[in-house]
């Protein structure tokens, strides 16, 4: 794998989930791309499979590699928290694993969590309700974690700038999630006019007839302009959130197309 690193404006990243081996499976991926991108994001794909990460050995094997490499993680939690359920104990069972993560890996450093604020992806409702639940949410995270900066709220099947006030107010980054703007027919533009200040994650991959996380040659040639151009101007972290050594390929190959350098910086190749 080649070194990515430094030929883009902003910060190139993938996924732990690249190479699919039967034992030690997140060790070998994070060797295998530690030397060409920035930043691993290391994916909590559920609540029953913490331990995965969280067992005493690959803790400290991602540590070793972290302090003998210039790697840094984030981590993506579990995608089936129940966060806005009307049950208050499946709600704190939920906020409990997301406690439960940050504690055991507060010794990697870590500065970014990824996190769903969804019913279990099942649809969320745009009410009052809802509207309630997620402001809770969010103050209990704060309240307990004293840097809610840390937590980057991603869109998910819903349009997450019905929540902006509570988001802004409490602090909290946005991750922006091309591929659920796509497949949930949301608006790119308004999404980054409001959030664009604290968007300091951005995961991009291919969509094709409702699938989502191909390659990123996949994408829809109508979203490709407006997604280059606000990555030309964007300084911060970028994910190709794909799940296969093909995909991850196909797809830096497409990013470095839409990019050359020349005397004056980073520029679209037209």
């Amino acid at each position: 794998m080649k070194n990515y690193k430094n030929i883009f404006p902003f910060k190139i990243s993938t996924t732990s989930y690249i190479l699919h081996a039967k034992k030690n499976n997140v060790i070998k991926n994070i060797n295998y791309l530690k030397k060409s991108f920035n930043k691993i994001q290391l994916l909590f794909f559920g609540k029953n499979h913490l331990d995965i990460f969280l067992n005493p050995v690959t803790l400290q094997n991602l540590s070793k590699i972290k302090n003998e490499s210039s790697i840094d993680y984030s981590i993506h939690l579990p995608i089936d928290l129940d966060l806005l359920n009307d049950s208050s104990k499946l709600t704190q069972d939920s906020l409990d694993t997301v406690y439960k993560i940050f504690d055991d890996t507060e010794h990697l450093n870590i500065k970014e969590y990824i996190l769903h604020i969804d019913k279990n992806r099942n649809e969320v409702k745009l009410n009052k309700k809802n509207f309630d639940k997620f402001k809770k949410v969010c103050k209990s995270i704060k309240q307990k974690i004293p840097n809610p900066d840390f937590f980057y709220i991603e869109n998910t099947n819903y349009d997450l700038t019905f929540f902006k006030d509570i988001i802004l107010e409490n602090g909290y980054s946005v991750c922006l999630d091309i591929g659920h703007i796509i497949c949930f027919n949301h608006e790119f533009d308004p999404f980054i006019n409001i959030f664009n200040n604290v968007i300091n994650e951005i995961h991009i991959h291919g969509v094709k007839k409702g699938k989502d996380h191909l390659s990123l040659d996949k994408l829809d040639n109508k979203y490709i302009k407006s997604l280059i151009n606000y990555l030309t101007i964007y300084k911060k972290s970028v994910t190709i959130e794909v799940f296969n050594r093909s995909n991850l390929i196909k797809s830096v190959k497409f990013l470095k197309k839409q990019f050359r350098k020349d005397k004056h910086g980073i520029k679209i190749i037209n």
